[in-house]
């Protein structure tokens, strides 16, 4: 009886686990999708699965297809969205040329502007949305690591229905929410004793005191309490997944800010050597 709720789960995930490949394939393609924004990957895969690797008989077609594939992979390892692959080529050598890692430029995302080659946004608001980043994401964290000590809390969170009194429950034992540390507890072997005393000690009312003594004893009480402390934990998990991912994106963002700052600061041309200086005629 002890391991019941655990048993359940257990017998959940394994009739879960058939679906487990297609959903991660499905997520793996989605995630190409969306990093080189493009069809092109999912739709050659198709044709390979229904013709194999060959069925492209045709030298131009089959080279129009090499290229959009070399240029998806582009995309995806170095995850910049760049438009065509002379584009890849001219903007690893202007790298090359620079001592630029390419990661680098994924890294700055939307602050490096592709067909200027140039870095969006002052120092200034770099600086403040990386700090301000940074620190949301190191807030995130401590979030998350709050929530990890709450999973090893051997109390569930329940209320009472007649009054709306909140308390921590164990299978033995009952306590207020506050303070968190040293808090008075009720028992079962309390319960023969004084209650009114008991209600005091905890703040709770009489009634609430003389409705938990009820409870507490029996098995149906444990039971419960031993799901609902399953079922926090589970969801205490699933908020500690996202808060990594979000704290995950808020420290892409910050790196992504210190990225560009610092090759702002470089002061980089955006041409390559050899290349004519651009002269604006415009400029005032």
């Amino acid at each position: 009886m002890e391991n019941a709720g655990i048993g359940e789960l257990s017998k959940s995930i394994v009739a879960w686990l058939p679906l487990a490949l297609p959903l991660i394939l499905v997520v793996m393609f989605g995630w190409v999708i969306l990093r080189t924004e493009s069809w092109h990957l999912l739709r050659r895969r198709t044709w390979q699965l229904v013709h194999g690797k060959g069925g492209i008989t045709d030298p131009a077609l089959q080279s129009y297809v090499e290229e959009q594939t070399n240029l998806t992979a582009f995309r995806v390892f170095v995850g910049v969205p760049v438009a065509t692959l002379a584009e890849a080529h001219t903007l690893m050598e202007w790298c090359r040329a620079h001592s630029v890692r390419l990661e680098a430029l994924r890294l700055c995302g939307q602050y490096f502007d592709l067909e200027t080659r140039t870095i969006k946004g002052s120092v200034r608001f770099l600086t403040i949305k990386g700090n301000a980043w940074g620190l949301a994401a190191m807030a995130l964290l401590l979030a998350s690591l709050v929530s990890s000590l709450l999973v090893t809390v051997p109390y569930a969170g329940l209320s009472l229905k007649e009054s709306g009194q909140h308390f921590l429950a164990s299978e033995s034992q009952i306590r207020p929410m506050w303070p968190l540390l040293n808090a008075p507890t009720l028992k079962a072997k309390d319960c023969a004793k004084e209650q009114d005393a008991a209600a005091m000690r905890l703040g709770f009312l009489p009634s609430d005191v003389a409705l938990l003594c009820e409870m507490l004893p029996k098995q149906e009480f444990r039971d419960f309490v031993r799901k609902a402390l399953l079922e926090q934990r589970i969801g205490l998990f699933v908020l500690i997944a996202f808060i990594l991912v979000v704290a995950y994106f808020a420290a892409m963002v910050a790196l992504g800010c210190l990225c560009a700052r610092k090759l702002l600061k470089r002061q980089l041309p955006p041409w390559l050597p050899g290349e004519q200086m651009p002269l604006d005629f415009d400029a005032r």
